[in-house]
């Protein structure tokens, strides 16, 4: 299947901004309607185990809003990119991901009928000096609770399918990975 897929030049993935806008308002709202529970319009303002729960879900899904529309804002062009030379996603990071410095990509499922995430799993070497954003610093720390500790890219909010993004990647790992003919050792 990989085969059919054309590696010789770059492909680019945009983010889809209706879809993020779309995912952003709805937890702005859910945000606000936890708001409105903890100003007691809802009969009263919530108390013990219900306030700590109404008072997650302001700053928590406030927090998601507030990064759905900043990506709008400020991601703007290719999000995610496959090249020969690697793979780069903007919203992780802005360092490009040499093929060399992948050792294997999976997929990670937290549950049946979730969302999938593309599992890259990268050497330590490269993974210690990777310059990653707060956000994938967190993912971190929460994947590995929940037994996904890797680099993981979604193509949530893309203009891509999950099968088609993790094929794509698997074409050019295979066309420029380190067991491919291709391989340069340039960005290791």
């Amino acid at each position: 299947m990989t085969s059919s897929i054309d590696t010789s030049g770059s492909t680019e993935v945009k983010q889809m901004p209706g879809r993020v806008l779309l995912i952003s308002l709805l937890a702005a709202g859910s945000s606000f309607g936890f708001l409105i529970w903890e100003l007691g319009w809802l009969g009263g303002p919530p108390s013990g185990l219900d306030y700590f729960i109404v008072a997650f879900g302001i700053l928590f899904l406030g927090y998601c809003a507030f990064v759905g529309l900043a990506r709008i804002v400020m991601l703007r062009g290719a999000v995610l990119t496959f090249s020969p030379d690697g793979l780069i996603d903007r919203r992780l990071s802005k360092t490009l991901v040499p093929w060399s410095a992948i050792r294997s990509l999976g997929t990670w499922q937290y549950g049946w009928g979730q969302p999938k995430f593309m599992v890259v799993e990268l050497t330590p070497e490269f993974k210690a000096r990777m310059e990653s954003t707060l956000v994938d610093k967190w993912k971190g720390m929460s994947g590995r609770a929940v037994g996904a500790d890797r680099v993981s890219v979604s193509a949530l909010g893309l203009d891509i399918e999950y099968d088609r993004m993790l094929n794509t990647a698997q074409a050019y790992l295979e066309a420029y990975g380190p067991q491919s003919p291709n391989h340069t050792s340039k960005h290791d």
